[in-house]
């Protein structure tokens, strides 16, 4: 997974600021960062579009989610039809386990709203132009920074199909699957992988769970708790079952649904969402030079009470919700131009809704039809965990863009509603929205009300103006270049990231971008990752050029591109890792125009301290497109011969997996299907998937005693260590083949990449120096196996807490060079085909039981003593390599763009 370091300082701004909370107003919380999926919208930009257009996102359900005649015959018990309509977010299945460092079994059983939730919070972190790290860092010695995660989520289908597909015979429930039973996970997993350590919680408010969920993070900030928050809600629906069960209690519309305010609505539509924003209080934003998107007022909840059913809402509640949130934010309600109503789409719900705000508003002003009303339910259904945070979204976009969008297909308006005589106007076209006066801020309010009594309710304000000379002003009248750095985990990533801000650059807003901030952006708000590009730019359009050029996969070194791959070990850190030696030379390079030097440092994983450029860089934050993650399939899979429900996931058929065995295991395919790249080859998790068959290798390379043979394959021209026990002579410095003058600490790198290949049955290639040991997938089992490994061999004390306190192979190198010195002479190199092979204490060649080789791991197996049968020793390390699956986690070693 992305390693993320403290931030740099950046020039003017580049440090989350400590000035007090409400220098700005009494606790007004900004809106900093915004990401979401909705149905037909892949990101939020495609969200805005669909609203502006008014575009009708609901549509009967796909059957890649279950069979249209699965209610065949069906009736609820006032005898309608179970509904077959929703709003439905495509690739549900798909996720991009490899980036956040989740082997690919253990990604199959995790709930399809875990990890879309944790895919959007990191681009709504990016969106706001942070790294995690950026967030924590404390600009001093002082303390991390707490960072709060708040999720709202009601519903847990995948646990039905994962139950479903671990049933072996249709009836039972046991099976080999864990279940995916806990919604906890859900914000905690964005916790535990951004390294946040404020408040972190799941909020079940039935339908106002995710504004429920931002009220929390509000008053958390507010209180100081956190300095930074993330909230949102996501809701998915993956098994049949929700829709019998709310069908069952009426409350699902029957045939082409009604829409929000409109007459004969008989249920609500189900919808799909999951959407989050990155909360500052406004204070420190603006003091950071952060783009604002809008700002939170007040938020307010409560409860309905005892009413005539748990389900029955009360306009009394509702009423006092938002007279207390009003009274929180200091608002007049007559300022207000937009309520972004709950608007369910039933007939008595809306009209209780509307009742209770005409009490709230009529209470203050006797002004009519001053205030636009809209649902975002009319475009995309009822996304209940998900319904607060997809208003609040619509919302802030208005806001943003100064634009009200229009209800869709609002044929009939319910009868009861009232409103030529009230404060509200439904909004039935797209119109600019005028302000309501000169110096008086375009406001809004939003609601969401749970159909249990829970109610929701927060007010917000457009963004403040920007003050201050911005860096294009500053930089007017001459011509200055800009290095603008880029970087993912491989090429393919990196040429869609390309194209990715290309399209950016085409589209208005884009066109409008300061360079220099968008540089500053990229630089200090996104994790430097291994597959990097540097590109030098006078202007967006040679940046655009540049990024089309990296896009098509040109080659670099047209005079304003540099390519390269981050350097496993770098070799002249001893040289360059003082800080402020390599600010220095940045510094000097920058006024000398040596911008290749400057590039060339970072492209080989050093941190640069971009503050030092001479570009006169804009330490304000843009909206930029997000990292553009791979679609890998993750999906739990039946057995062969199960029901309709379990047989068919949300992007495939079980037949459609291209010969991945069918068990009673989560499988997962790895379809690589983003941003227009050409698919990758699919890896498949779980049992092992038969591959055609290749040239033959032999097992036992040239060199090795006869019966002797290491575990694993070599690979060609690497080097491969043995250890040689005390009661062994060492090779005569002839016999050694490999590079010569190893120090203790790069054979403890060699040896333990070694060790933790065959742990890990990996290539070692494919062990970073630097990557995490568990981030590459070393599961406890395995952790226990390499401690024996080591214990054999240069440290008997050693213990298994130490992975954890020395996490990579470079950091463990280090504390064993240190710590066991002299065993570490004993490690011995060996190269494919050398004719010397190791020798006893007579010089015969020997088979000793204590020799111990270790080679890179083609196959699932782990270093052990060599003898010549199978011993129980070496039955039970197999055993151990089985039990874990190969994880391909992110090259090791990223540091912050900085």
């Amino acid at each position: 997974m992305p390693s993320v370091e403290p931030v740099a300082p950046a020039v003017g701004g580049g440090e989350p600021s400590a000035g007090p909370v409400d220098e700005y107003g009494e606790g007004d919380i900004a809106i900093v960062g915004m990401a979401g999926r909705y149905p037909k919208a892949a990101n939020v930009a495609e969200f805005w579009e669909n609203l502006k257009a008014g575009r009708d996102c609901v549509t009967e359900v796909p059957e890649s989610r279950w069979p249209r005649d699965t209610f065949e015959g069906e009736r609820t018990p006032s005898g309608r039809k179970m509904s077959a309509w929703g709003g439905f977010i495509d690739d549900v299945d798909r996720f991009d386990a490899e980036f956040f460092g989740i082997p690919a079994d253990e990604a199959a059983l995790l709930d399809p709203q875990e990890r879309m939730f944790l895919t959007v919070c990191w681009e709504a972190i990016e969106d706001a132009g942070y790294t995690p790290a950026g967030l924590t860092a404390s600009g001093g010695d002082g303390p991390r920074r707490a960072v709060g995660v708040f999720a709202g989520v009601m519903h847990k289908d995948y646990v039905l199909v994962q139950h479903e597909a671990a049933r072996p015979d249709g009836r039972t429930g046991r099976g080999p699957a864990p279940l995916s039973l806990n919604a906890a996970s859900i914000a905690n997993r964005v916790s535990h992988f951004c390294d946040f350590s404020g408040p972190s919680m799941a909020v079940d408010t039935v339908c106002a769970s995710s504004l429920s969920a931002v009220h929390l993070a509000v008053e958390s900030l507010r209180r100081g708790e956190c300095r930074a928050a993330l909230a949102g809600g996501v809701n998915l629906s993956l098994h049949p079952g929700k829709y019998r069960t709310y069908g069952a209690l009426e409350l699902l519309a029957s045939e082409a649904p009604s829409r929000s305010f409109g007459a004969g609505g008989d249920g609500y539509v189900s919808a799909e969402g999951v959407g989050a924003v990155l909360l500052k209080p406004l204070a420190s934003a603006l003091a950071d030079g952060d783009a604002v998107y809008a700002v939170i007022k007040g938020s307010a909840v409560n409860h309905s009470g005892r009413t005539p059913g748990i389900r029955v809402p009360s306009v009394a509640a509702q009423t006092a919700l938002i007279e207390d949130c009003l009274n929180r934010a200091g608002v007049d309600p007559g300022s207000l131009g937009c309520l972004e109503a709950h608007g369910t789409g039933t007939e008595i719900g809306d009209l209780i809704e509307i009742q209770a705000l005409r009490r709230a508003f009529e209470k203050y002003t006797d002004a009519k039809r001053f205030c636009s009303l809209g649902s975002v339910k009319s475009a995309i259904g009822h996304a209940e965990a998900a319904a607060g945070i997809s208003g609040l979204t619509k919302a802030v976009l208005q806001l943003h863009h100064r634009t009200l969008t229009p209800l869709v297909r609002l044929e009939r308006t319910n009868p009861y509603l009232g409103l030529d005589d009230s404060p509200f106007r439904l909004q039935t076209e797209l119109e600019e929205w005028s302000a309501a006066g000169p110096g008086t801020p375009r406001r809004a309010g939003v609601s969401a009300f749970g159909a249990t009594g829970a109610n929701a309710h927060i007010v917000l304000e457009e963004a403040p103006p920007v003050v201050g000379a911005t860096a294009r002003e500053m930089r007017e009248g001459r011509l200055a270049p800009v290095l603008v750095p880029l970087s993912a985990t491989d090429d393919e990533r990196l040429r869609a990231y390309a194209a990715k801000l290309a399209r950016f650059l085409e589209t208005e807003e884009g066109a409008a971008a300061d360079l220099a901030a968008l540089a500053h952006t990229l630089r200090t708000g996104r994790v430097a990752l291994a597959e990097r590009a540097v590109i030098l730019a006078y202007g967006l359009d040679e940046l655009r050029s540049a990024l089309d050029d990296i896009a098509r996969g040109a080659d670099a070194g047209a005079g304003n591109v540099w390519r390269g791959r981050r350097a496993e070990e770098l070799r002249d850190a001893r040289l360059l890792d003082e800080d402020d030696l390599r600010a220095e030379l940045v510094g000097r390079w920058s006024a000398q125009g040596k911008w290749d030097k400057i590039a060339e440092l970072w492209l080989g994983g050093y941190t640069v301290d971009w503050s030092a450029l001479h570009d006169m860089t804009s330490p304000r934050r843009l909206h930029l497109p997000s990292y553009p993650f791979a679609g890998q399939r993750h999906w739990v899979t039946p057995r062969r011969g199960e029901g309709h429900a379990a047989e068919r996931t949300p992007a495939a058929t079980t037949e459609a997996m291209s010969g991945a065995p069918v068990t009673g295991v989560p499988v997962s395919s790895s379809e690589v299907l983003a941003d227009g790249v050409p698919a990758r080859s699919a890896r498949v998790a779980g049992p092992v998937v038969p591959v055609p068959a290749g040239p033959a290798r032999s097992a036992v390379p040239d060199g090795v005693p006869a019966g002797a043979a290491p575990v694993g394959v070599p690979e060609d021209g690497g080097v491969h260590w043995r250890f040689v026990p005390e009661d062994e002579e060492l090779p005569t410095p002839s016999m050694d083949t490999a590079r010569p003058g190893h120090t203790p600490e790069e054979k403890a790198r060699g040896f333990l990449r070694q060790l933790v290949a065959a742990r890990l049955g990996r290539p070692v290639r494919e062990v970073g120096a630097h990557t995490g040991l568990i981030a590459m997938g070393l599961t406890s089992l395995g952790a226990v196996g390499l401690t024996r490994d080591l214990v054999a061999t240069v440290d008997p004390g050693f213990l298994p807490s130490t992975l954890f306190e020395h996490g990579t192979v470079a950091e463990l190198a280090a504390h064993l060079a240190v710590r066991r010195r002299a065993e570490l002479s004993r490690w011995w190199p060996w190269e494919p085909g050398n004719s010397h092979a190791p020798s006893g204490p007579s010089g015969r060649k020997t088979r000793s039981r204590r020799s111990w080789w270790c080679s890179s791991a083609c196959r699932p197996a782990p270093c052990t003593w060599t003898t010549p049968s199978r011993s129980s020793t070496q039955e039970e390390t197999r055993s151990e390599a089985r039990a874990q699956r190969p994880h391909r986690g992110l090259p090791g070693g990223q540091d912050q763009q900085q």
